[in-house]
């Protein structure tokens, strides 16, 4: 039997990169997609190690150094959102407007739109025609998990990398293993 979106979903390697990435980046040879995930409510909050810095500039300087790095340039990439419905519960336009100065909308939407924006201005160094997209999760939405790893399957799909024949070579070669073993 076919398994579910969701449980597809969860053969995907997640790695937490966060301070760490230094120690991190020579396990990131094979990526195939780089997912980053930010909490949309993110400008309401400071960092747990320096109360005076906001999460959200935080996160808009890691998203720029890793998705700048030479090994990433032509591997697909994916923003993710989340906390789409406590962004929407809790949106203070006022309190956006104080950590962005520059924002001139007032919905909650152009919130999203305008993080949208500045993320995309701290790709400097992609390959040209590199994937791109972004994407708002609602934590409470089964829907939204599976559109999100439809859209890391597509970007993975166009991608010009050749990682992704070996990649599915790979899981076949998995599952024939795991068939085999069945039928003994």
């Amino acid at each position: 039997p076919l398994a579910s979106p969701l449980a597809r979903a969860r053969r995907f390697r997640r790695s937490p990169l966060g301070a760490q990435r230094r120690k991190w980046l020579n396990a990131l040879d094979d990526v195939l997609c780089l997912v980053w995930t930010c909490g949309l409510i993110e400008y309401q909050q400071v960092l747990y190690e320096d109360n005076s810095e906001c999460r959200i500039n935080e996160s808009l300087n890691l998203f720029g150094q890793w998705a700048n790095n030479k090994s990433f340039s032509s591997t697909p990439l994916l923003l993710a959102f989340t906390k789409k419905d406590v962004f929407y519960q809790t949106w203070d336009a006022v309190r956006f407007k104080s950590v962005f100065a520059d924002f001139g909308g007032a919905t909650a939407d152009e919130g999203i739109a305008y993080l949208t924006e500045a993320f995309k201005s701290r790709l400097k160094n992609r390959a040209p025609g590199a994937p791109f997209s972004s994407f708002a999760l609602d934590a409470t939405s089964a829907e939204d998990s599976v559109d999100l790893v439809t859209t890391i399957r597509q970007q993975v799909a166009t991608s010009s990398s050749g990682m992704l024949m070996d990649a599915v070579q790979k899981t076949k070669d998995e599952m024939e293993k795991k068939n085999q073993r069945r039928g003994s």
